[in-house]
């Protein structure tokens, strides 16, 4: 997937493999581009190769998917990615959700969450649905409110 660069070069060696609050390893362009979205628009070259579909579930890094009970294991991870996807939605802001221990949390309480969001997507893809979703993704972009996930009262 094609994306702007919006973490410093040494990110992975430095850090988890997802972001969270305060993140050093995001640049200040970086934090402007994350916040419009702006950072995806290269995705667009993905859709246009056949590399990926306008919406649906975004794939996990594959270090998040290995800890994933192989008995539950997604069908997500069989289907073209989507620049946008319901999940990503709901979970716009993730990093806000996740608390100091961000890889347990982030196994235990997101990814399951996140998985079912996007198999109920699978379940009632079609045209409308994916429409919606655009929908819903351009309500976000101007503004709007959309569903969020919070982090349950410790």
């Amino acid at each position: 997937m094609l994306k702007f660069r919006t973490m410093v070069a040494n990110a992975a060696a430095i850090g988890p493999g997802i972001t969270y609050r305060g993140d050093p390893r995001i640049t200040r362009l970086g934090r402007a581009l994350r916040a419009t979205k702006l950072d995806e628009l290269p995705q667009l070259i993905n859709v246009l190769r056949g590399e990926m579909t306008l919406v649906g579930p975004r794939p996990e890094s594959p270090d998040y998917v290995a800890q994933y009970p192989h008995e539950r294991m997604p069908v997500v991870e069989d289907v073209t990615p989507g620049v946008v996807g319901v999940a990503q939605l709901v979970f716009r802001a993730e990093e806000y959700a996740l608390g100091r221990e961000v890889h347990r949390e982030y196994v235990e309480m997101v990814l399951p969450r996140k998985l079912a969001i996007d198999h109920a997507y699978l379940r009632r893809r079609g045209l409308a649905t994916d429409l919606a979703v655009l929908t819903l993704f351009l309500a976000v972009l101007l503004g709007y409110p959309a569903p969020r996930y919070r982090r349950p009262a410790d």
